[in-house]
């Protein structure tokens, strides 16, 4: 049950940083987005453990996020279809760089949750840039 508890609290912090104005949304993307796929894996594991083995993990992999960052900054290209390419591609490459080879069922499993990380970030740094004015 209290994996419900600490989804909730996530999802309620997230939808809260995406309608907020404020500046520092891309530093704050960078700093909860790494969560996203820890969270997914406690609600469908239903192990915590698992959870938080995999939080130091997932923010190492984000590290690797910050080059993509800039380089998509600087071609202007941060909308939402290049950073889900991206970050899906930079899960399975970090862990190559990381720890080796690996099997094709860990490159789908880091391609999708590091897709899950890069969504939760493009939904808080830039979904309010846009508007209807």
């Amino acid at each position: 049950m209290s994996f419900i508890a600490v989804g909730l609290v996530y999802c309620l912090v997230t939808l809260y940083l995406i309608r907020s104005k404020t500046k520092y949304r891309v530093i704050t993307g960078l700093l909860l987005a790494p969560l996203a796929p820890c969270i997914a894996i406690a609600l469908f594991q239903q192990d915590m453990l698992v959870a938080i083995i995999a939080i130091p993990f997932s923010y190492s992999l984000a590290t690797s996020s910050l080059p993509a960052y800039f380089i998509l900054r600087h071609f202007n290209a941060l909308q939402f279809p290049w950073i889900v390419l991206v970050s899906a591609g930079l899960g399975p490459l970090s862990y190559f760089i990381f720890s080796g080879p690996t099997t094709v069922n860990n490159i789908m499993l880091l391609s999708g949750l590091s897709t899950v990380t890069g969504i939760v970030f493009w939904l808080i740094a830039f979904q309010n840039w846009r508007s209807n004015k």
